[in-house]
């Protein structure tokens, strides 16, 4: 009884050669003699290469994959998929990614055969939408921009890659939105000049309270017991004591409340 997987090998031969006299019989460059073989897609699986090596890191954009054959329930509706593999590991191949998309192990893709080489088949246009984290340093209203800003999803595009440079959205005379390191927001990419603007960013608190830690002048520092419609500012912060109105020896209860525009905590009580 002839083995399976052989019979699967010569079908799929087979089927590429019928591809080849149809695409000679409809073109007339390829009946010339100038043949172009038709494109080739497949199902595949990332593994570790051949030479038992380990998985290549997140930077990578070729990895080792093996063939699957997939299938669903033939209707309309949700239906779950199953892959079968085709060989068992190691690879049996690699394939390389356009946009230098990192393909975790055992990540199921398509892929197409180009100039004796495998590609993944994948958005060639970045995403237009980003979730992001604030990584480098904080964003304040007068921040246009800050590079290096780690991306944590993407969706409507290809990988725009693990870090990006996020813009701050302009106001009539500063910038919208402020937050501290470890904030996360939302951002769109612009069509006109292929930017990622922000359309929402966790804030800094917008209140905080807590205990003066020494003498007021036009500033003093706050050490922060609490704090609320906002994220953490830390667990202690700098407050401005606008006009010099508060006076205060250090120990006094106070509150604050967060500034945008100086990007400053102002004293709005102060214990007597």
């Amino acid at each position: 009884m002839e083995n399976p997987r052989s019979l699967s090998n010569r079908i799929d031969v087979l089927e590429q050669q019928l591809l080849q006299v149809r695409h000679m019989q409809y073109n007339p460059v390829a009946r010339a003699g100038n043949v172009m073989p038709p494109l080739q897609v497949r199902l595949v699986k990332t593994v570790s290469d051949s030479g038992g090596g380990s998985y290549p890191s997140a930077g990578a954009d070729t990895f080792g994959i093996i063939f699957v054959d997939g299938t669903y329930t033939k209707s309309a509706g949700t239906n779950a998929h199953t892959f079968t593999l085709r060989k068992s590991t190691p690879a049996v191949d690699v394939a390389h990614s356009i946009n230098a998309r990192y393909y975790p192990v055992n990540t199921y893709a398509l892929v197409f055969r180009h100039n004796h080489r495998w590609w993944f088949v994948e958005e060639t246009s970045k995403a237009r939408w980003i979730d992001f984290t604030v990584t480098t340093s904080p964003f304040t209203t007068a921040t246009a921009s800050l590079a290096s800003q780690t991306v944590n999803d993407f969706w409507q595009g290809g990988d725009p890659g693990s870090t990006v440079t996020i813009y701050n959205k302009a106001s009539a005379s500063n910038y919208i939105f402020h937050g501290p390191v470890g904030a996360k927001g939302r951002a769109c990419l612009d069509d006109i000049d292929d930017k990622y603007r922000i359309v929402t960013l966790e804030g800094y608190a917008m209140f905080v309270y807590g205990t003066l830690s020494g003498a007021l002048t036009t500033t003093g520092t706050l050490t922060v017991s609490s704090y609320w419609n906002g994220l953490s500012p830390g667990s202690s912060v700098t407050v401005q004591n606008l006009g010099s109105v508060f006076t205060g020896a250090g120990g006094e209860k106070a509150q604050a409340t967060y500034d945008p525009v100086s990007n400053n905590y102002v004293l709005t009580w102060v214990e007597c």
